[in-house]
């Protein structure tokens, strides 16, 4: 089908060629009541031919229907699957906005009515919105810098979302990734008011991680990631005090948030070798928690512990004097290795932790 029109519009004079794919548009954007697969597989339809249309071939006004059609099912959809590949698709119409003043001006609406239902309580238009907003930082970074200062204010409402189920938090921690790597690349630190974005995102992390509510303290712990990768130096006179947060979390025996907490154990590695395997000794604090989960069978958080470990052992893998504080794990993995019954399973073990370690070095320290 792609193939099909990315010829038409060859083919065909502009405006024959705008009037059948507006023909075509119509059934590739199915009323809600259509099954999932085939709101889907027009959704793929029309990702194919933004791939492949050259946009010197077509006008700007090619894309308007496809653009009110996409808005309009993103409005009305209640299907999270179907929202995040709509939200996608949506990105790369904001790439080729540049052809159409109506795609433009649509994607500019679309962007502040997604900072406004941010704070709605209905579900799925929460959800919506921060989809929306995370493709806009990424395709329409321009226009995302904009509205800053307001998605900084109302992303709270979705990192704290109150549901058991975890997606939108998710869905507003790569929301505020993509933001903070906007903001990053216009400067970073070095400018006041990104200094005071990062802190305002820091203050509220750090205050909500010690309440009592599970959710969150989930999305806090979330931030304080993004912030750890995305935010350049700005964490350098905070990182003891996240490092702390991170370990205290870890060590909640069965705390919903510990898998959270053990993902986080990395960022800190890869953050600053030098600070994590410093004076404090954060390096063998985290492998003290991973190793206590290693040992437990049927612990939950039982493989973000391997990961963690792989993830750890790669990011100060140069530091050659210190292996021997990765050793207890390494003979508990071949352990483990052992007793695992499963070909796949012992494999993945095997290839994940293999993939980020000098296993030559490690098991030469002992013999």
């Amino acid at each position: 089908m792609a193939q099909e029109v990315s010829f038409r519009s060859r083919d065909k004079r502009p405006e024959e060629f705008e009037a059948w794919f507006s023909d075509l548009n119509k059934n590739l954007f199915p009323t809600q009541e259509k099954p999932i697969h085939e709101k889907l597989g027009g959704l793929m339809v029309i990702d194919f031919i933004l791939d492949d249309l050259d946009e010197t071939t077509v006008s700007g006004s090619f894309y308007e229907p496809v653009t009110k059609s996409l808005i309009e099912t993103i409005q009305r959809e209640q299907n999270e699957i179907f929202l995040e590949a709509a939200t996608n698709t949506l990105g790369k119409l904001a790439r080729v906005r540049s052809t159409s003043n109506f795609i433009a001006m649509n994607i500019e609406n679309q962007l502040k009515s997604a900072l406004e239902l941010m704070q709605t309580p209905e579900k799925y238009r929460r959800l919506a919105a921060v989809l929306v907003l995370s493709v806009l930082a990424e395709n329409a970074p321009s226009i995302f810098y904009i509205h800053v200062s307001l998605f900084i204010r109302n992303i709270w409402a979705v990192l704290t979302d109150m549901s058991k189920e975890t997606h939108i938090r998710q869905a507003g921690c790569k929301a505020l990734r993509n933001c903070l790597k906007v903001i990053s690349e216009r400067g970073g630190t070095d400018s006041t008011r990104h200094y005071e974005w990062f802190n305002s995102i820091h203050d509220e992390a750090v205050k909500n991680v010690g309440s009592n509510v599970p959710e969150i303290v989930h999305g806090s712990l979330l931030a304080i990631g993004e912030l750890l990768n995305n935010s350049g130096s700005f964490m350098d006179d905070k990182y003891d005090k996240a490092a702390n947060m991170i370990l205290t979390k870890c060590a909640v025996p069965k705390s919903s948030n510990r898998g959270v907490a053990l993902t986080l154990l990395p960022y800190l590695s890869k953050y600053s070798p030098e600070l994590f395997c410093g004076k404090e000794n954060y390096l063998d604090k985290s492998m003290k928690h991973i190793i206590a989960i290693f040992k437990e069978r049927k612990n939950p958080d039982r493989t973000q512990a391997f990961i963690a470990a792989g993830e750890i052992a790669k990011s100060i893998a140069k530091r050659d004097n210190l292996y021997s504080s990765l050793l207890p794990m390494i003979e508990i993995i071949i352990a483990t290795l052992s007793k695992v019954k499963k070909l796949g399973t012992r494999g993945y073990y095997l290839c994940w932790y293999a993939s980020r370690i000098n296993w030559r070095k490690a098991t030469d320290s002992f013999g």
